[in-house]
């Protein structure tokens, strides 16, 4: 690929709401000395609130923007970094029909779920683009994707595990004063589940940080116990996170989702119940693992019993050997020397 002039990277969301600023800064320390320009661009509005709130066209203009903004600044050559799954579909499509192929890293291409046909158009164009490199975050998931696309294997996806946010401090564990139990995102969250873990536990509050339309999809009645807020701005979604006891992640199916929540729970000395996956089990050390329980009412409600319930210092205990492993197993500085590999592929 020869000497690296710039990377671009294509954050799909306002600075100020960017919780992937770790991305920028650890590329920054492996490039920035070397002459290469590290450069970050944002949208004007969060793409998937956009998207989940039905402002599609906004949502494809902004993307478009975006898209162009790049892959002007990187004439005379150059990579684009691309966080978001549309915007490595729009960057990878203009500098095709342009005529300026660009090297281009996709990221964030989660587990394949009856992707539409447009979808896959667009993901298989990628795929046989030999100057676009994709990131998967689960080894099952390089699989999927090439049997969902009917491609072969061209040695350009690459499995590259999620890391910590370096822009947070590891926090000492402590319980909370705060009695409730937060769950927040919008991809894969089963909500009807945990309604029923809720009516369980009257005696509990929960949180939920929601897309309306996903959540109203999943659930008709909504117990006494439980708040939910939707679409929430990043900086008080992190807020009602940090604040709770317990950090809740109930997931649908097995696609690879939430790991955020996992890592950000560890960094503020929290614990996270969530469903047992491929890929949630890779960010909970063996003996800490009786906390991914499977799909069963009982087993979660259990599992929160014990955290609610258990002495302060056997909380602590949980939470600390949860942060260790999440500090040693997944640090940014690894992560992103991992990307920069690819990047100079």
């Amino acid at each position: 690929m020869g000497e690296l002039k710039k990377i671009i990277i294509l954050f799909d969301c306002p600075c100020e709401e960017n919780d992937k600023k770790w991305l920028y800064d650890e590329l920054q320390k492996i490039y920035g000395t070397s002459g290469t320009d590290v450069i970050p661009l944002y949208t004007k509005n969060a793409l998937a609130v956009l998207k989940n709130s039905g402002k599609r066209v906004s949502y494809l203009i902004q993307g478009l923007k975006l898209s162009a903004e790049a892959i002007q600044k990187s004439r005379g050559g150059g990579s684009l970094v691309c966080w978001g799954v549309t915007t490595g579909f729009i960057t990878n499509f203009l500098s095709r029909i342009l005529g300026n192929s660009r090297e281009i890293l996709a990221m964030n291409w989660l587990t394949p779920i009856n992707p539409p046909f447009l979808a896959i158009w667009l993901r298989r164009m990628m795929v046989n683009n030999r100057r676009c490199r994709i990131i998967v975050n689960s080894v099952e998931s390089k699989d999927k994707w090439l049997k969902v696309l009917r491609v072969k294997d061209r040695g350009n996806i690459y499995f590259i595990p999620d890391t910590y946010d370096s822009q947070i401090e590891f926090q000492r564990p402590y319980r909370r004063e705060n009695v409730y139990c937060f769950t927040g995102g919008e991809n894969n969250r089963d909500w009807k589940f945990l309604m029923k873990i809720a009516e369980q536990m009257p005696e509990m509050e929960f949180i939920c940080a929601a897309y309306e339309a996903d959540f109203r999809q999943q659930v008709n009645h909504v117990p006494e116990n439980v708040r939910v807020y939707y679409s929430l701005p990043v900086q008080e979604y992190y807020a009602l996170m940090k604040g709770a006891s317990v950090i809740l992640l109930p997931l649908r199916d097995n696609r690879v989702s939430g790991l955020i929540n996992i890592t950000h729970a560890a960094q503020y000395g929290q614990v996270c119940i969530s469903t047992r996956t491929k890929a949630t089990e890779l960010y909970y050390r063996e003996d800490l693992r009786r906390f991914l329980p499977e799909r069963d009412l009982e087993k979660w409600v259990e599992s929160l019993s014990y955290l609610i319930q258990c002495s302060n210092d056997e909380y602590v205990s949980v939470a600390s050997g949860f942060q260790d492993y999440i500090r040693r197993q997944f640090n940014p500085e690894e992560i992103a020397r991992e990307l920069s590999e690819v990047i100079g592929g």
